[in-house]
């Protein structure tokens, strides 16, 4: 599924496709369905971004993704043989460690207490029907089951079988009317053959009956799988195949591709997990790049190129947003203006010495020689004049206090004299 997702986000770089992407991780939902919501936070949420591509982690709900691409979409995914995925799945995410057990211990043992968990409740028995929306529970009923494999044969026009990938790169070729290059791919995301977990004959028939609702998935899958390349032509698929062999030659020996260690490539190349294949080899040509980019590297790159689309039109809105408030605004100021001109005109028509501008609309300080102007003249002269009588008034109040205040005093020693003269007689 990883080189499937390289594929698809190839194709969305070319044609600058959006891509259903959050605004960070590279998850859209781990422990429950996809909703849109997972994405209203984003700026190309925000931009109202249409979606061309849905092609990231997720529990799918197809009613939430037809919402969010819209109408017309073409959806494919992928299945492997179920006990090949979960022996993949036991050493890449380190199942041993968490259910404290080998696998072929865990294969024989009886599913209870610890072994009948999911590591973070998401990841273990029949991830495939998981990934599709079933929970635990309803894997164990069989309807059930049926009813999912008939709503996902009703809803997906191409289901691609692991096992058969280059056929099933033809067919999606031809279900998307692309070319050969779109389709060009390495293996991605891949474990090296000898650290895979080993597993006997009775060990492997053990884990198939623990996967045994996945395998209803699988095996009817399988059945149409063949159908349809009966249809499409075993000449012709044999046909296409070699020219597909054909071009993978060629751009390997282009991009001078080699397999080694993921650790000894460039980060951009390297692939989370164990013990993992990557690819050293040229990196100038974008082909090349992008061919071998790891999936977080990509997912990473592509949502980077998306912002600077989403900010752009956000741009652009927002200026044209301000380009009406402007255009608005001049045209509320030139009624204004007409305004101002009709009330600072007098009755002859002649415009008042006032100012239009609103900025410096204030009255004119007044000229005292200015002769022509006697009725203001008049105005400031009688303001003079209350000013002038107001200061009067005040000096003849407190003069009128300080005769007062005088008057007393001579009062005050004059008693005091008689009283002198009193006690003189007295003595």
């Amino acid at each position: 599924s990883s080189t499937v997702q390289n594929i698809l986000m190839r194709f969305a770089l070319h044609n600058s496709l959006n891509i259903v992407f959050p605004s960070q991780g590279h998850y859209l939902g781990k422990e429950s369905p996809y909703t849109r919501k997972l994405i209203s936070d984003t700026k190309w949420a925000e931009a109202n971004f249409s979606y061309d591509i849905f092609a990231l982690h997720t529990i799918w709900n197809q009613d939430e993704v037809e919402k969010t691409l819209g109408a017309g979409a073409t959806y494919i995914t992928i299945l492997r043989d179920p006990v090949e995925l979960f022996q993949s799945l036991w050493y890449y995410i380190d199942l041993k460690s968490f259910y404290k057990s080998d696998l072929e211990t865990f294969a024989h043992a009886p599913k209870e207490g610890l072994l009948s968990e999911r590591k973070s409740n998401r990841l273990g028995r029949n991830q495939m029907l998981w990934d599709n929306g079933m929970t635990s529970q309803e894997m164990d009923d069989p309807a059930a089951v049926a009813r999912k494999i008939k709503e996902i044969e009703n809803n997906f026009h191409l289901i691609m079988i692991s096992d058969r990938f280059d056929e099933s790169l033809i067919l999606l070729k031809d279900l998307l009317c692309w070319d050969f290059q779109d389709i060009l791919s390495l293996r991605l995301n891949v474990q090296k053959s000898s650290k895979k977990a080993a597993l006997s004959r009775e060990g492997r028939d053990a884990l198939a009956e623990y996967l045994s609702a996945d395998y209803k998935l699988y095996n009817h899958f399988q059945r149409i799988f063949q159908q349809k390349i009966d249809k499409f032509g075993q000449q012709r698929m044999k046909n296409e195949l070699k020219i597909l062999k054909e071009q993978e030659e060629r751009i390997k020996a282009e991009c001078k591709l080699k397999e080694v260690a993921s650790k000894e490539v460039a980060k951009e190349r390297q692939t989370w997990g164990k013990d993992m294949i990557g690819y050293a080899g040229n990196n100038d040509n974008p082909i090349c790049r992008y061919l071998v980019m790891s999936e977080l590297s990509f997912v990473d790159h592509l949502r980077k190129l998306q912002l600077k689309r989403a900010l752009a039109t956000l741009g652009r809105t927002n200026n044209k947003v301000h380009a009406r408030r402007s255009t608005r605004r001049q045209q509320k100021s030139m009624r204004n203006s007409v305004k101002t001109k009709t009330n600072n005109s007098d009755k002859t028509g002649r415009e008042k010495p006032l100012s239009t501008d609103r900025k410096f609309a204030r009255k004119p300080r007044h000229n005292r020689n200015d002769e022509n102007d006697l009725p203001n003249k008049e105005k400031h002269e009688r303001s003079r004049s209350k000013s002038a009588n107001k200061g009067r008034k005040s000096r003849k109040k407190m003069a009128k206090k300080q005769r007062q205040g005088r008057n007393l005093l001579k009062v005050d020693r004059k008693s005091r004299a008689k009283e002198r003269k009193k006690r003189q007689i007295a003595g």
